[in-house]
This record gives structure tokens, C-alpha cells and sequence, in this order.
């Protein structure tokens, strides 16, 4: 005769040890994000984007990869002091932008 599972027994076994927290699985697409700008914000930044095609010989720069630099310039680790410096500056002014545009 085949053996029976005791699934009282299963079951207090199972209690007795908490489910292991699962790990959150990392997202690899990429996520949107819409920004809404004046119409003289959107007209300087689409002007300084051509400007800096001109002098990057480039066809085009498009106002998504400045946007994606300049927040990996606030938020990704620099490698160099210059490159520190850099972020230190740029993040104190821009938190400092923040709070003005709270008054």
C-alpha cells in the first residue's frame, strides 16, 4: 500500500518557517518619463540643442539625450575629482533652484 501524506503535518511545518522575503526583480526597459515645460523653456532648450549640434557636428540633439546626461550628471557615481566637483556643484545648484521655486 502506497504511503499517505500527513498534510496536517505539511502544513505545520510550512508555518513554522516564515516564506523567505522574495527579491524584487530589477526592471530592464526602459520607464517614461513626461516632462512639461514653458513654451520659452521648450523654445531655449530646442535652440540650445541646435546650437550644440552645430558645434558637435552632429545632424541632430535631440532634447531626450540632454535630458537623460544631465540627470545622469546629478545621480550616477563620477569616476574622476573633476567629475565629482562637478556633480557637487551641479547638485547644490540645483537644489538650491528647487528651493527658490518654493517661495
Amino acid at each position: 500500500m502506497p504511503k499517505r501524506t500527513d498534510y496536517r503535518a505539511a502544513a505545520n511545518r510550512s508555518a513554522a518557517t516564515p516564506p523567505r522575503p522574495r527579491e524584487h526583480a530589477r526592471r530592464t526597459t526602459p520607464v517614461r518619463t513626461t516632462l512639461d515645460l514653458t513654451p520659452e523653456l521648450h523654445m531655449d532648450l530646442t535652440a540650445w540643442c541646435h546650437t550644440a549640434a552645430v558645434k558637435l557636428h552632429q545632424p541632430e540633439v535631440t532634447k531626450a539625450a540632454v535630458l537623460r546626461e544631465l540627470v545622469r550628471l546629478l545621480v550616477v557615481e563620477p569616476e574622476g575629482e573633476d567629475d565629482r566637483q562637478l556633480r557637487a556643484e551641479l547638485s547644490a545648484y540645483v537644489e538650491l533652484a528647487l528651493l527658490d521655486q518654493r517661495d
